[in-house]
């Protein structure tokens, strides 16, 4: 099958009369499976006094208990910038406390504050609900599914290393003639 076949942009499936299947190429489908999770998400949380994508935030912070910036956007997966973003909006919500970092005077330390944490237990139910059913509908094992989700995680990480390592590809020359 071709790539176009295989599900990646410009390929068509197949009608099922539900959900579009998932594309063969594991990384868009990756994609697509992340855009429905974000969708199951905002259904979830769509009374909730943050978003979903905010909610991951204030749990990563609500699980370390206290970290840095640097730390925040590594446990998430985000841009530093990004999460510096999320960072100032729970700040300026005064659901987030910045203290200086004693073992590092370049950074802070995060920490929910007591409206931070209420956030969190306000919008927990609702999540865990939408986690309940999602995970009711797959067909293996959540142990299963954690499994691949970390191989892929680490596999994500170790290529990243490995094409930063290398010299890129030289993009073709463009004639604006």
């Amino acid at each position: 099958m071709s790539d176009a076949a295989d599900g990646a942009p410009g390929g068509r499936a197949p009608d099922t009369g539900i959900a579009p299947r998932v594309p063969r190429n594991p990384v868009y489908a990756l994609f697509v499976t992340n855009q429905r999770i974000r969708g199951l998400l905002a259904s979830a949380l769509r009374d909730a006094p943050i978003r979903s994508d905010e909610y991951g935030v204030y749990s990563a912070v609500y699980m370390a208990g206290t970290l840095t910036l640097t730390q925040l956007a590594r446990s998430t997966g985000m841009p530093l910038t990004t999460v510096a973003d999320y960072v100032h909006s729970m700040v300026e919500r005064g659901h987030l406390e910045r203290r200086p970092n004693p073992d590092d005077r370049r950074s802070a330390l995060l920490r929910l504050t007591p409206a931070g944490t209420e956030t969190v237990n306000v919008v927990m139910p609702a999540f865990t609900q939408a986690v309940r059913t999602l995970l009711d509908e797959l067909e293996m094992s959540r142990e299963a599914l954690q499994a691949a989700l970390d191989d892929m995680a680490a596999a994500a990480e170790r290529a990243t290393e490995r094409l930063l390592a290398e010299e890129p590809p030289r993009p073709p020359e463009v004639n604006d003639r």
